[in-house]
């Protein structure tokens, strides 16, 4: 079997890994097949350092692969939600949202102006922390952590 190219940094692949252990224990408790499914994939990723949707935006944050120029986007695929994106830039803009839509694993609280601070549970009861900052927002428009 052909082994999938390696397109996931060395510390995306920890933090998949990481989360997708956490969300298959928390699938397992609550019976979640949605959980469990993200979770599988999330482990994948982690594991194996390939993801499925860097693959379809042709983008590589491996250590020598290939990255996207800013400006230059290409779409190959769309997802069409029937939200304003004025309503979605708020919705991830809302450190509170993302603690929501994370779930019991995973706490997002404000850092700053333009930073988040991310607390994760690991499978092995390690607790995993990271800053994030916004680098990029035109509201309703685009927004981009790193």
């Amino acid at each position: 079997m052909k082994r999938a190219k390696e397109n996931v940094h060395p510390v995306e692949r920890r933090i998949s890994a990481a989360l997708g252990g956490a969300l298959l224990l928390k699938s397992l408790t609550r019976r979640s097949l949605t959980q469990a499914t993200l979770a599988t994939a999330l482990l994948y990723r982690g594991l194996t350092g390939h993801s499925f949707l860097y693959q379809l935006l042709d983008i590589s944050s491996a250590p020598g692969g290939r990255q996207r120029e800013a400006g230059a986007p290409e779409i190959k695929r769309a997802i069409t939600i029937e939200k304003p994106a004025y309503e979605l830039y708020h919705l991830w803009r809302d450190p509170q949202n993302l603690s929501r839509i994370l779930g019991d694993f995973a706490e997002v609280s404000q850092g700053g102006d333009n930073r988040m601070h991310w607390r994760v549970q690991s499978p092995f009861m390690r607790t995993l922390e990271w800053d994030t900052e916004i680098v990029e927002e035109r509201p309703g428009e685009i927004i981009r952590w790193q």
